[in-house]
């Protein structure tokens, strides 16, 4: 995160930093950044820059297809891998607003980004003896197909939920025997919803509810199967600050360990990325 000095200038804050044991060279620092929302400024990459990271993950939600922003991400020098999330789809996967009927603005992201962005592919570090793979870009979570089928069919050839799993499956499969993978999503996975303070708990609704990405967990679980390692699984979407309708709880527990698998899952949507600090907070906020 990012905060103003008490002189009331920008005060730079450090993104997520998690240390990651692989089966290559031990362990590994992998900065983790959350849903921008459109706060990514100069300092943001600079603090990135400063942890050094063997690798940094963004999980999306740069803006409302916000070209100009997503072309400052894909500036950043550090190693990194990406996947959009819906507000990067924001017009072009429901057909509303500026640009309906167009997937430009998508489009324009995915070719300032390249390579770097995994969603529904892989992308192998060797030397880092791991592979980041790209779970399904765009999600806005929960179990409601139907509203982007569209997006997905025309942009990805996919008919349903079964469909993401084998591809991002597939992918999985295809990296290197011995790297381990690293699974980044921007919604994360169901069976991580039990309540609404959850990773991915539906908190919006007075309901509550799982409102994970089906075919992230399946995939995970596939892959787990096949023999295949997986250390970590990164994503956000699901804020930490809680909707009113959760009261009286007010934040989302943000990290789960699986401890029969070994997968570690960390949701770091912690927004706004860039907030004054709270009286009596000294120093810069991690």
């Amino acid at each position: 995160h990012d905060t103003p000095s008490r002189s009331g200038g920008p005060r730079r804050g450090k993104p997520s930093a998690c240390r990651a044991f692989f089966g290559m060279g031990g362990p590994k620092l992998i900065a983790c950044v959350g849903d921008v929302h459109g706060l990514w400024n100069q300092e943001s990459e600079e603090a990135l820059c400063s942890l050094q990271p063997d690798l940094a993950l963004f999980v999306g939600d740069f803006g409302e297809e916000d070209v100009a922003l997503c072309s400052q991400i894909a500036r950043v020098p550090e190693r990194k891998a990406v996947i959009l999330g819906n507000h990067d789809g924001w017009y072009s996967t429901t057909q509303r607003g500026k640009g309906a009927g167009s997937f430009r603005g998508v489009e324009e992201q995915l070719e300032l980004l390249g390579e770097e962005h995994v969603g529904l592919s892989a992308n192998g570090f060797p030397d880092l003896g791991l592979s980041v793979v790209g779970c399904r870009p765009f999600s806005a979570g929960g179990a409601n197909w139907k509203r982007f089928a569209r997006f997905y069919n025309q942009m990805y050839g996919l008919r349903n939920f079964g469909d993401s799993t084998m591809q991002i499956v597939a992918n999985a499969t295809s990296e290197p025997a011995h790297h381990d993978l690293v699974f980044l999503a921007h919604n994360g996975p169901t069976g991580l919803g039990a309540s609404a303070d959850s990773p991915c708990g539906l908190d919006f609704r007075p309901e509550e509810g799982d409102f994970g990405d089906s075919d992230m967990e399946e995939a995970i679980a596939s892959c787990l199967q096949k023999g295949r390692r997986i250390p970590l699984a990164v994503f956000g979407h699901m804020h930490q600050k809680l909707h009113r309708c959760a009261f009286p709880r007010t934040e989302r527990r943000m990290f789960h360990l699986d401890e029969k698998t070994g997968v570690a899952y960390l949701n770091c949507a912690v927004v706004p990325r860039i907030r004054r600090k709270g009286p009596g907070e000294d120093g810069e906020v991690g």
